[in-house]
């Protein structure tokens, strides 16, 4: 059973919270920039401003360089014109408003921001242990056994053609063949990792029937969290219009904290607990009085702009914390990751057709945000995968 049996899985964020939720959903992009509410480590936020941000430690770069090396091997095409990797230690900071909410802006350089990207979407993405939103509905063939690389197997579905068949429908009385062009441009919104999540039960399932989480990224992420051992991940994939509602991560059975990784646009991300409750919500008289005063008044939360590379840990408060997307950021996917899976970015080493393959889907990451969540189910011996 999960260690927070204090908390309603069934019950709504608090109305303050949504309301900054909505005001950031419905905002113009050119509005964003000059938000002051907005916290934007690339304004050059002074650590000592209002935010309340603390930095506690720093991400030795020599470190970094050594765990990205290992997870990237020699994967990328090495002709490939990324930027410089900045040698500079990442400051580990501390969101003081949200207890436990830390965030290392730029974490992962861009050489291994690809790397993760490739490993995610054409590796394992359509691996047959991996779930997707799309096989609630429909059945998903297996791509052309043509893309290879040393850390993949032939399964990304990016070698699909845009003309190939639809996917059929597990129920034709209840839904279309859907297109290979809205399956990858418009349809695919999530992909688990690891322990497959229950979305009808709201349940994992136990630790000796989970899957195995992929060894590199739990290698990767291992050595950058250790205080969390990965069991399960969600990858989200958004678009400009998508949002992640607020809602809290309550399922698991471990209080480890959560990680998040940024890749492509940039988004709005607002997180904040639960208020506080009044010291007068305990006398009948005065409770509805209280509540109907406090409704809209907005409990401490951080409202963050994520950026390619970015890291957010959630842990202590908030790792219970309300969190969700209000808003992604169209047309600020780094250029250099724009034209994936095709311009040469997928993979070292591709035939002819395999190249042909993936520049057919060329620009698809240009207006996307793909995010890794991910989380320890268990603690102890209890642990799976």
């Amino acid at each position: 059973m999960p260690l927070h049996t204090g908390l309603d899985a069934h019950a709504a964020p608090p109305p303050g919270l949504r309301q900054i939720f909505k005001r950031y959903q419905s905002a113009a992009v050119d509005q964003l920039d000059g938000d002051a509410d907005i916290i934007d480590l690339k304004n050059g936020l002074d650590l000592e401003s209002r935010h309340g941000i603390s930095q506690i430690g720093t991400v030795n770069s020599a470190e970094l360089a050594s765990i990205c090396a290992r997870f990237e091997g020699n994967e990328l095409a090495r002709s490939l014109s990324l930027p410089e990797t900045e040698d500079y230690d990442r400051p580990i900071l501390h969101v003081d408003s949200v207890p436990g909410l830390i965030l290392i802006p730029s974490l992962l350089p861009p050489s291994t921001q690809l790397t993760l990207l490739n490993r995610l979407l054409h590796r394992d993405a359509s691996s047959p242990s991996h779930r997707t939103n799309i096989h609630l509905h429909h059945q998903l063939p297996p791509p052309s056994p043509t893309f290879h690389t040393s850390n993949s197997t032939p399964t990304s579905f990016f070698t699909l053609s845009p003309t190939s068949p639809p996917l059929t429908p597990l129920n034709p009385s209840t839904h279309n063949p859907l297109p290979i062009t809205s399956f990858l441009h418009k349809k695919l919104r999530w992909i688990t990792l690891g322990a497959q999540y229950d979305w009808t039960s709201k349940t994992y399932p136990n630790a000796p029937n989970t899957p195995s989480f992929p060894p590199d990224l739990a290698a990767l992420l291992n050595s950058l969290f250790p205080q969390t051992t990965p069991h399960a991940a969600i990858i989200n994939i958004y678009s400009p219009g998508h949002t992640l509602s607020l809602h809290r991560d309550l399922s698991e059975a471990s209080p480890a904290g959560l990680i998040s990784l940024s890749l492509g646009c940039d988004c709005i991300f607002v997180i904040g607990p639960d208020p506080l409750p009044s010291p007068t919500a305990n006398a009948p008289d005065e409770a509805a009085e209280v509540d109907e005063t406090n409704d809209l008044t907005p409990n401490p939360h951080a409202t963050l702009r994520l950026r390619s590379g970015d890291a957010v840990y959630m842990s202590a408060a908030s790792r219970y914390a309300w969190h969700g997307v209000a808003k992604i950021v169209g047309g600020t996917c780094p250029a250099w990751m724009a034209e994936w899976p095709g311009g040469g970015l997928s993979a070292d080493g591709l035939d002819a057709d395999e190249e042909q393959r993936f520049e057919a889907w060329k620009g698809w990451m240009g207006g996307r945000r793909v995010n890794l969540n991910v989380r320890q189910m268990w603690d102890g011996s209890s642990s799976g995968g």
